[in-house]
């Protein structure tokens, strides 16, 4: 017996249909699957690091809190601590040349405000404090972070353009160290995405290899405390899709000085910004 029409005529179909689904299927998730979570903190903070490290800028804001009791008078003993609460920065970084651009506020501490550029190893500050002029001053002349307020004659990471190596090569040493155990928390929410949450606590040399061995320039208007018995709890929030670091939460125990939070977010990664040295006649006249 043959077969009836209307099954002859299926046959073909049936293959359309499923080139039909199929081609539905992939318009609607048709998106390449993302990579596969992390789940160890360690491989978190390289990839965040891996990632900083190969980034040409970087837009970071930072807002502080808690109080330092700081020998402002430069007399030799402290006074009544002074409170950090409403202080903030704003910093743009050309990672790629070593250059950098920052404003701050500090209401707390005698009302400075003011803003400091590092750009092709000179560092320019001017503040409420010393007028509207900038100083220069060689970043070779800095204050190190690992020991205290004595000047140090180390260069400031990236004032040769060497800041981007900095970061990763300080990140993944600590990383290698024993008894260096950071903690993975849940997922929290940043900027409007999803993050890993990576916790690491550490001491003023972690600290200071952490971020390539950082330093302050001694040009600042105020002493700089010693930071040589800080112990530090860092929270990295570190974006699952990119892999860039987001955020970063800080608690910093500076013993008898005090204690500091700080929040910093991160943006603009390789977004691009152009920094330049204020112009002559914005400078202070040298000695």
């Amino acid at each position: 017996m043959s077969s009836r029409p209307h099954d002859r005529r299926s046959q073909p179909a049936r293959p359309i249909l499923l080139i039909l689904l199929a081609m539905v299927a992939v318009a609607c998730g048709g998106t390449p699957p993302s990579a596969p979570a992390l789940v160890d903190p360690r491989e978190i903070l390289t990839a965040a690091a891996t990632q900083a490290a190969g980034a040409t800028s970087v837009h970071i804001d930072l807002a502080a809190d808690g109080a330092l009791a700081i020998d402002v008078t430069r007399t030799g003993s402290t006074s009544t601590p002074i409170k950090l609460t409403d202080t903030t920065a704003a910093i743009d970084a050309d990672l790629a040349r070593g250059a950098t651009r920052a404003t701050f506020s500090a209401p707390g501490l005698l009302g400075v405000r003011g803003e400091a550029i590092v750009v092709d190893g000179v560092s320019y500050l001017k503040t409420s404090l010393t007028g509207p002029l900038y100083r220069a001053q060689s970043v070779s002349g800095a204050v190190d972070l690992r020991t205290s307020a004595a000047p140090s004659l180390s260069v400031v990471p990236g004032s040769s353009g060497s800041i981007s190596a900095g970061i990763l090569k300080g990140a993944i040493a600590l990383l290698r160290e024993p008894g260096v155990e950071p903690t993975k928390n849940p997922d929290a929410s940043c900027s409007g995405t999803t993050c890993y949450s990576v916790t690491l606590k550490v001491g003023a040399d972690q600290l200071a290899r952490l971020f390539g061995g950082a330093t302050l320039p001694a040009s600042l208007p105020i002493p700089t405390p010693d930071l040589s018995a800080t112990t530090a709890e860092l929270t990295f929030l570190v974006d699952r899709q990119t892999t860039h670091l987001s955020g970063l939460q800080v608690f910093a125990d500076l013993g008898d000085t005090g204690e500091i939070t700080a929040d910093l977010t991160f943006s603009k990664w390789d977004a691009g910004v152009t920094i330049v040295a204020p112009p002559a006649d914005q400078l202070q006249p040298g000695p």
